[in-house]
Order: structure tokens, then sequence, then C-alpha cells
């Protein structure tokens, strides 16, 4: 009956990806966000000879092989109270949100923050304390909670982007032992933003001489060519 009104996993699978791109283009980061897009478009049927392999499967198996995709999947299902939706990222076991027919909408909006969480945790964090129209109230502590795991976990460069961004959270907060604290731990990534940040943080709790050094190690890695983020 969803179908029939119109409710397909196709129109389901847009929407979500229609709440991830507003996700996206609200996130305030240096680094660059992931593209999402659906894979049901050219739908090729054209056969390689003597394989019996379509050219869209090739395409799809030599984009997963060689490229960095994340798949995303999931149903809409009927319920007793109305409806649940499920979503799946990586192979991931799935999390469910369940509603009314009414919260739709909603139910998409919870399922696509559970996969921007699991794919992109450092933007996501950002997204929900980094002041932005239509945030309601910053979270705080449970961004930092995502980051605080990304730093002890993490590959090294994605634990850069942890303590980038416990940074930026503890400024907000105004706790600038704890933004210097992060900014040093960013800076063994040789990254200039940290850096930059750092010496801002080290000004604020009087520690003037420190923060001109590493003013100083930032200008001298900008000048040394491009910088690696």
């Amino acid at each position: 009956d969803l179908a029939a009104r119109g409710i397909t996993g196709q129109v389901v699978a847009s929407q979500m990806l229609d709440q991830l791109a507003i996700m996206q283009t609200s996130t305030q980061s240096a680094r660059p966000g992931r593209a999402s897009a659906s894979s049901w478009g050219d739908d090729l049927k054209v056969e390689i000879p003597e394989t019996g392999v379509s050219i869209r499967e090739a395409y799809r198996f030599l984009r997963r092989w060689l490229g960095h995709e994340t798949h995303i999947d999931g149903e809409v299902v009927r319920t007793a109270t109305g409806i649940a939706i499920t979503a799946r990222i990586g192979g991931n076991s799935g999390t469910t949100f369940r509603g009314p027919d009414s919260d739709l909408d909603a139910l998409i909006v919870n399922s696509a923050e559970r996969i921007y969480r699991i794919a992109q945790p450092d933007r996501y964090a950002r997204y929900i304390f980094f002041p932005r129209p239509g945030l309601a109230a910053a979270r705080y502590d449970e961004a930092r909670a995502i980051l605080n795991q990304m730093a002890r976990e993490a590959p090294p460069v994605e634990k850069y982007w942890a303590w980038t961004s416990l940074g930026i959270l503890a400024r907000f907060q105004g706790d600038y032992r704890a933004t210097a604290a992060a900014y040093r731990n960013a800076a063994a990534s040789a990254n200039p933003v940290a850096t930059a940040g750092g010496a801002i943080a080290e000004a604020y709790i009087g520690h003037p001489e420190h923060a001109l050094s590493v003013v100083r190690a930032t200008q001298h890695r900008l000048e040394s060519g491009p910088v690696n983020e």
C-alpha cells in the first residue's frame, strides 16, 4: 500500500539523498564532504561479448574495487502501528526508526543522520554543534563523545580531524586550555590549519611566546609548498 501511495523505495532513497545533501552543505569544515549519489540510473544493457556481463555491472565492479565507495541500502516496511525505516551502510547491521505514517519525513531525517554519523563522524559532529540556521541547541556532549572516540581509535589522518574539531568545540564553550591541548595534538599532522588555531588558543591562555612560535611555524609551512589537508 505504500507503493500505491507513491512511497516507493526509489522515492524514499531520493529523499534520503536530499537530506544527506542538506546536511553536507550545512556542515562547516575545511574537509570536503563525501558525495552521495543514487545507483539506479544509466542502466546500460549492452553485454560484453563472451562474458555475459553488462557494461553497467563491469563498471560497478571496477568502481567498487578501485574506488572508495560506501554503499547504503535498507527498506521501508509496514508495521502494526505505522512504518519502519531501516538504513544500512557498508554492509553493517542496520538501524531502524519506527513511527506512524505521518512521521515519514522525520524518520527519513533520523535515518540520514545515522548514515552521516557512521560515514563521516567528524563532519556529523560539527553538524550537531557548529552554529547554523535551524540548529535548536548545540549538542556538545554528543559531538564530544564522537570525536573522542575518533581520537582514540581512528587512523592518524582521521585523528587530525577529530582533534581539530575538539579544539573548535572547546573554543565555542570558552575552554581555551582544552582548545590549546586539542590543537597541539592536531598539529602533529603538520597542518597549518591546526597550528594557526592553536596559536589563537595559546594566546588566550597567556602563552604569547608559544603562540608566536606556532605562527612562525605555520608561516614556514605555508611558504614551503602546498598544504596537505
